[in-house]
């Protein structure tokens, strides 16, 4: 199943002259993919003729490679990508 949401988390801090933390800041958003999945449907309704048609002149076969890229955003699902500095945190969970 493809993912249907995701949340994005953005943690800073405030750092005095003297280099004591001052303030902590966070930030947090909730992204609906199911709406951008609905937004790009109509683009791949447009595009599936004309993928499937340059997979017959090029010899691939166009059920593995729609299955393949069915694959690949199912494998989104719980995906972690947390990246860390001495300043900010940025967490983005995938669900």
């Amino acid at each position: 199943m493809i993912p249907w949401g995701a949340s994005i988390r953005v943690q800073w801090w405030d750092r005095g002259k003297i280099g004591g933390v001052q303030g902590n800041h966070r930030f947090w958003i909730w992204v609906p993919l199911f709406l951008v999945w609905l937004m790009l449907a109509p683009v791949v309704v447009v595009l599936f003729p004309l993928v499937a048609l340059v997979s017959v002149f090029l010899g691939i076969s166009g059920v593995e490679l729609y299955a393949t890229a069915w694959q690949m955003l199912s494998s989104l699902r719980r995906t972690l990508v947390e990246v860390e500095s001495p300043e900010v945190l940025v967490r983005v969970k995938v669900w």
